[in-house]
């Protein structure tokens, strides 16, 4: 049978023991989960950089088809231009004729020249958004280690101060003779024939 006064202190230094440990336990999954999270980000950004980068291949494309339109049909209206010219009985390969053809080719090589324009910014603009996606994607990630890392430091330290804290109070009841007095009755309890004076001893 054991005294209140154990009863008290095994309560008091279970309830130590345990909060300690659930705090860090908990300190440990708040890390965990920031760690998950910190990776899953870092794989969607991922994700959208690839995205990105495809997109910026896919502007390229547009683009050449763009030019190709472009030239084509330059060559199409420069043609039926000449042809409208010879057929009016205008010179086509001097004078008014061929400032015509002329201007005709410069407004053609000045499309062009834009729409390629054009088509490197979009993809300057893809190519850096896609870097922007990898860095905040390795920020997220970097920062849910870190935290986690943090979270496990702070759990082994709550590990330690609760340690402690069991360890104080284990001194303080020393030192005030609960265990003592508490250990001496459990000896009364278990041989009490002897504590008694039984005879038969």
């Amino acid at each position: 049978m054991c005294e209140p006064m154990t009863i008290m202190m095994g309560v008091s230094l279970a309830m130590t023991a345990v909060g300690g440990l659930q705090a860090a336990n908990a300190q440990q999954a708040a890390g965990q989960a920031k760690d998950q999270l910190g990776q899953y980000n870092r794989q969607v950004m991922r994700n959208a950089a690839i995205t990105a980068r495809h997109n910026a291949r896919r502007a390229g494309e547009r683009g050449k088809e763009q030019v190709t339109d472009i030239v084509e049909k330059g060559r199409f209206l420069s043609g039926r231009q000449l042809t409208a010219l010879a057929a009016n009985g205008v010179v086509v390969d001097s004078g008014s004729g061929l400032d015509m053809s002329r201007d005709l080719d410069r407004q053609i090589r000045r499309n062009v020249a834009r729409t390629r324009q054009a088509t490197t910014d979009r993809q300057a603009g893809f190519i850096n958004q896609a870097g922007g996606f990898e860095q905040k994607g390795f920020l997220a990630e970097l920062t849910g280690a870190n935290s986690a890392a943090a979270a496990n430091r702070q759990a082994q330290t709550t590990l330690v101060n609760t340690g402690a804290s069991v360890a104080s109070k284990w001194y303080g009841f020393s030192k005030e003779g609960a265990l003592d007095s508490a250990a001496t009755g459990d000896e009364m309890v278990l041989g009490g024939h002897l504590a008694l004076g039984d005879p038969g001893f």
